[in-house]
């Protein structure tokens, strides 16, 4: 059997022991997308306070994610205390971002003139009740290794550090 058909095996063994504990077991955390709109008035000397990176044509670093994320806030900006790092941008005045160019993200946040409207989506832990009657998930659970081995993905995926390895332009 190739290696590449093992991988698979055990991906499919660690996905089915996931889904029948799910939602089992005090303290089980899931991760869900809030989703904000935020208009911000651009400043004169700051622009609208905003770094972005990522892109169709800029994936990021470690998981290969292209969405548009917001990778810096500047302090005192007009996005301070509106957007977050981290935030992947979902639309630009009513334009999608999902699957763009890094420099068509750029062109439209330039292009707004002193008005944005941001759609943004941001991760969230929220706490999953158990179920009645379910076991209790034992820490022997060898499937939650498995599915962190090949997919490394986590709701915080490291954006912060991208502007020091790929395209990262303040607006």
């Amino acid at each position: 059997m190739r290696a590449s058909q093992v991988l698979q095996r055990m991906w499919i063994q660690a996905v089915k022991k996931l889904e029948r504990w799910k939602g089992h077991g005090p303290g089980m955390e899931e991760v869900i997308w809030e989703q904000y709109t935020v208009t911000l008035q651009k400043d004169s000397k700051r622009g609208f306070g905003i770094a972005v990176s990522g892109g169709r044509d800029n994936p990021h670093f470690e998981n290969g994610e292209t969405s548009i994320v917001i990778s810096d806030v500047l302090p005192g900006g007009p996005a301070d205390g509106l957007l977050q790092e981290n935030d992947r941008v979902v639309m630009v005045n009513g334009t999608p971002m999902e699957d763009v160019l890094h420099s068509f993200a750029v062109q439209q946040l330039r292009k707004s003139g002193k008005i944005a409207a941001i759609v943004v989506k941001r991760p969230r832990k929220v706490q999953v009740a158990p179920l009645q009657g379910s076991p209790p998930l034992s820490h022997d659970d060898r499937g939650f290794e498995v599915i962190e081995e090949f997919d490394g993905r986590s709701f915080r995926s490291g954006y912060s550090e991208r502007s020091r390895h790929s395209s990262h332009d303040m607006l």
